[in-house]
């Protein structure tokens, strides 16, 4: 199957530790709570209730639409629960994205999206021996495709929208293609090759150089690996290599190039079963070849008639906990999820009630129709609570908690 997405801009900002752009924001009091929504975070209507920290009484509810500020002044209550509601459109269809936050500080808070900006097109003709090959990777400044339909050749042309160039507005690619039984593979790297804005540009990977196996081992068996390598110059992002596996073990084959000019690297792991799964993310100086995964995890059930996640229990550790309802409509112009954020204390995670005037507007879906998920549990080395999570990913400019080097979650599906 090839698969197409842009660069995953979240795990290189995670990586390099700094992203291109910096937002100055204004420090306010704990007294006030004010949510700004910029870079298309919110495409159209949105809405803001403020409940008591139960979140059994709504005390406001304010609709927004777009990028916006929405200030709620100062409040006695010295932590509050937050529901937030926002709208996005992607192909023509339209998701509904609901968060409620349970219990957290007040202060300044900031979402920010991610609106993709077209710079031209980018063809790339990647030459290699001939053989029969399972995987084939090509990872640039602004785009990345992976094909692991198999196949027998020695030449491959794809193309891609490029969202992102290196800042001296060039592109940088990576390429690779292995074989699983041959333990054999080739890459190439060309870094800051000249692009034309707004047009077609065509690129020639001769991929040479011989990728070397290793395996990764585990306390724990997964079937999924991604590693990524973070560069400075230019300062970009690059997948290495990425591979979903027939079956879980405790160890698996990775094909990675003999060295590559990085100063970090992240190696991303998952593990999916039928009732549950685990992700783990870690950043290193150099590639692992060793990894512990925490061995957290959850049980609970779901109550069809309270509407709630209940007998949770927690074994092992987390910062917070979530659960998570979702539904989509039968022509699939519609898709609603709505996460409920709670400490990792709580025994039962229940939706609080929208304000009527909120419900009146949301036509395209009934919020008794949504469908029990999932509960998760987060655990990052660099917080320990809800509100740390809060301050780290929306109040950042208030914060002094530094990134994170190892991220893991649990995920019991209901």
């Amino acid at each position: 199957m090839k698969q197409f997405l842009a660069t995953p801009i979240f795990l290189i900002s995670l990586i390099i530790g700094c992203s291109d752009d910096t937002t100055v924001s204004p420090v306010v009091d704990d007294t006030f709570l004010k949510l700004t929504f910029s870079e298309g975070y919110c495409d159209a209507e949105g809405w803001v209730i403020l409940y008591t920290e139960d979140g059994q009484t709504a005390l406001q509810t304010i609709k927004f639409n777009g990028n916006a500020v929405v200030d709620l002044g100062e409040l006695e209550e010295s932590q509050v629960t937050l529901t937030i509601i926002t709208t996005v459109f992607n192909n023509g269809n339209k998701f509904y994205r609901i968060n409620t936050y349970y219990s957290v500080k007040k202060g300044s808070w900031l979402f920010e999206g991610y609106t993709p900006v077209n710079k031209g097109m980018a063809t790339v003709r990647m030459n290699f021996p001939l053989g029969f090959y399972d995987e084939l990777l090509l990872s640039t400044t602004g785009f990345t495709v992976f094909d692991h339909r198999g196949f027998s050749t020695n030449t491959y042309l794809t193309s891609g929208t490029v969202s992102k160039l290196n800042k001296n507005q060039t592109i940088s690619l990576f390429g690779s293609v292995c074989n699983f039984n041959t333990n054999k593979g080739y890459y190439s790297l060309s870094t800051e090759k000249p692009f034309d804005l707004g047009d077609y540009n065509n690129y020639t990977l001769d991929l040479s150089k011989p990728l070397t196996l290793t395996y990764v081992n585990s306390n724990r068996p997964f079937n999924y690996i991604s590693i990524f390598a973070a560069s400075t110059e230019p300062q970009i992002g690059y997948l290495l290599f990425n591979h979903s596996y027939s079956s879980s073990a405790l160890q698996q084959k990775v094909f990675l190039p003999d060295s590559f000019p990085a100063f970090k690297y992240g190696t991303a792991i998952q593990n999916y079963e039928n009732d549950n799964s685990y992700h783990y993310f870690k950043i290193s100086n150099k590639p692992v070849n060793n990894i512990t995964i925490p061995e957290s995890y959850l049980t609970a059930s779901y109550n069809d008639v309270q509407i709630q996640y209940e007998n949770i229990t927690l074994t092992g550790k987390a910062d917070y906990l979530s659960g998570e309802w979702f539904f989509i409509t039968n022509d699939y112009k519609t898709t609603v999820t709505w996460i409920v954020y709670t400490a990792n204390s709580v025994t039962v995670i229940k939706r609080p009630t929208l304000p009527t005037e909120v419900l009146s507007q949301l036509t395209d879906f009934n919020v008794n129709e949504l469908w029990a998920m999932s509960v998760k549990l987060f655990d990052q080395d660099n917080i320990s609570s809800l509100n740390g999570y809060i301050e780290y990913s929306y109040r950042n400019a208030e914060s002094n908690i530094k990134s994170s080097n190892e991220e893991y979650s649990y995920i019991l599906y209901l």
